[in-house]
């Protein structure tokens, strides 16, 4: 499940670095006039992505933190 969530947000958080908008149950979110709040949504993505991946590594037996 780790690794199914890992995959889903590191698609997640370059699909809005390539488009330069946010997809989420059918809208689309544009940052054009608030580049800080995308900013801080992509680390968050990010965060996410690496904390599962974090997790996923754990169950397989390599600990990194």
């Amino acid at each position: 499940m780790a690794l199914l969530l890992t995959i889903i947000f590191f698609a997640w958080f370059i699909s809005a670095i390539v488009r330069g908008k946010v997809s989420h149950q059918g809208s689309d979110f544009e940052f054009k006039e608030h580049p800080v709040q995308y900013i801080i949504l992509l680390i968050a993505i990010l965060g996410f992505a690496l904390f599962c991946l974090n997790r996923f590594l754990n169950e397989i037996g390599i600990y990194l933190i």
